[in-house]
This record gives structure tokens, sequence and C-alpha cells, in this order.
């Protein structure tokens, strides 16, 4: 099983835990729903005293987050839905905040933490291509100087950390980790970090607080999905044709480079006249050479029976409408 730092880091960075009950331990969910409710009456008393603005959920739990090691973790998993045994997370490290590391030595470390305590094997290797992919790069592995296995704690988390040598030509850095897992075993993992030199320090996020974290990892992929009912999705466009529209809407962050891919469903465009048309497909209007630090996404959507020449917006369907778009390398 292969999964992107990135999507982990886009799922549970936020913090929104309470969702995830059935992969936490009672200590956990004990330690998530005291912050909860304690949140909720602070909330309440600032209402009936009229004093101040209301806290944000993520924020509260993010000052909170001290408290207990056990809320660092960043993700748990198993191979229940996968053929394979072996469980591989990896992500690779685009050219810009790689190339600091070229020439040097760096340590990469996490906490993992298994009922099963299973052998967690960490590896970093490198491209001397720009931008390099995680699947489709050439790359060459890097045998660790010190460290880079160990096995996960039964009942706390523990730290694995191995020292790697990088070459002074790489261009792009992929680091992973991996574990042998069966269908019912989890394994928790937390504090995933890369940083210069041979002795690891303690966790801290690169992006200084959870706003930044979050639009960091924006910049690799971003998703929007409407709340219910027909509410505005923010991009906004003109038809060109009875089938088509094309449509400009605004990244919340730059992306690192122009999107590779969209997804979007149960939206429609509504135009001038306040006709609604479903839309059916969508497809990007550029490509990855358009445009580096991308602060707008053009595309365009395909509908059925609407006007030319006439300017629009995009709006929910109804529930669960969504629109997304990915600069993964």
């Amino acid at each position: 099983m292969q999964i992107s730092f990135v999507y982990l880091h886009i799922l549970f960075t936020q913090h929104k835990l309470i969702k995830m009950k059935k992969e936490l331990t009672d200590k956990q969910q004990s330690i998530i729903e005291d912050i909860t409710n304690e949140f909720i009456k602070i909330n309440e008393n600032k209402k009936q005293r009229k004093s101040g603005g209301l806290l944000n959920l993520e924020e509260f739990i993010y000052e909170k987050e001290d408290d207990m090691e056990e809320r660092t973790f960043i993700a748990s998993f198993n191979n229940a839905k996968f053929k394979e045994t072996l469980s591989i997370v990896d992500e690779a490290i685009e050219t810009l905040n790689a190339q600091p590391y070229a020439g040097k030595t760096i340590t990469f470390s996490g906490y993992f933490q298994s009922s099963v305590t299973p052998t967690v094997g960490l590896g970093v290797d490198y491209a001397t291509t720009v931008d390099a992919t995680i699947t489709g790069g050439t790359w060459t592995n890097i045998t660790a100087s010190s460290g880079g296995s160990g096995t996960a704690g039964a009942s706390s988390f523990t730290r694995i950390t191995g020292t790697y040598a990088i070459p002074s030509n790489a261009k792009s850095i992929r680091v992973y980790f991996n574990a042998n897992l069966s269908n019912t075993n989890i394994l928790y993992v937390g504090a995933i970090q890369t940083e210069l030199g041979s002795v690891p320090t303690a966790f801290s996020r690169a992006g200084g607080t959870l706003q930044g974290e979050l639009s960091a990892a924006q910049r690799y992929y971003w998703r929007y999905t409407t709340s219910g009912g027909f509410s505005g999705v923010g991009g906004n466009g003109l038809t060109t044709s009875t089938t088509n529209a094309s449509i400009q809407i605004p990244n919340p962050v730059a992306m690192r480079t122009y999107p590779s891919s969209i997804d979007v469903g149960t939206l429609r465009f509504i135009d001038t006249a306040n006709s609604a048309y479903n839309i059916t497909a969508a497809s990007l209007l550029g490509t990855s050479s358009y445009s580096t630090n991308c602060t707008l996404s053009d595309f365009n959507v395909t509908i059925s029976g609407a006007t030319s020449g006439r300017y629009g917006f995009l709006q929910a369907q109804g529930s669960g409408g969504y629109i997304g778009f990915s600069a993964e390398l």
C-alpha cells in the first residue's frame, strides 16, 4: 500500500480526529473529548457574557497540543483493502525544498506505535532531475549512515530515526517508511520530520502554525466541498458554446506549479439569465509548464443547452458538490 504524505497531511493536520474514533485508543479518544467539551464550555460562556469573539476549534486544539504526545500522530492505517503485506508511505520533495539538502547530511525520523510491534524501515532516495515524481522519476537509494529502522512501540510511540548523506548532485529527494502489517493490524504514525544534521531534534511544524501547515499542503492539492444546498463555489467564467464554459478560480494559496489534474462533482454553471447547467466533465486549460507559483486555475466544463457568450459562476447542485486541483509531484 502506498500513500502520499501530502494527502495524509491534508486529511489529518486539521485535527478532525473525532471522526476517527474507531482508530483512536481509549486514551486518545478521551483526550479529544475532554478538549472538545472544554472548547464548547468556553464558547458558551463567551456567548452568555458577550465577551470577545468565539474560539476556532482547530486553533484551540492546536494550542492544547503540548498536553499529550498521542495527539501528534498524523494517521493510522492497515492493509484491510490491499493484497500486499508491506505498507509503504512515501513522498517526493520538490527541487525547491530539496536543494538545501544537497551535499549535506540529513536526519529522517518519525514516531510509530502498534500493538503488534512491527519493524519499521525508513528510506531516503535521490534523483538528479528537477521535480522528479514519486513513481515516475529515476531514483537511487541512499544507505543510512546510522539508524534507518526500528521497532514500533507496543503501547506508546517510539521514535525511529535514520541519518543519510545526500549527494551534491541531488535535485529531488524521496522519503518513505514501511512496515509489514496484516489486514487487521494498525500502525499509528506521527511527527514525521526531515531536517539538516545528524541529530534528530524535537518535532516542529515547518509552517509554524496549523494554518501555515495547511497552506503548505495546499501548494500540492486543495479541494473545496460545499456545505449543502445551492451554495456558490467561487469560480467565474463565460460560456463559449452551447456545450462549454471556460472558468477561472482563485487558488487558496499559490500552488507549486500549474495543476496537473482537476476533480469535480455535483456542480453546475449559472449564467446571467439565471439558467442552470449541470456540469458533466471538466478539463484544465493549461499545463504544468504554463505557470509556476500558480495563483489561479483555468479550466473548461462540459454542459448542455447553454447560450454562448454569457458570464456566470459555479454553484453546487445540492449537497456534496466539490472541486479540487492537484499539483502533486
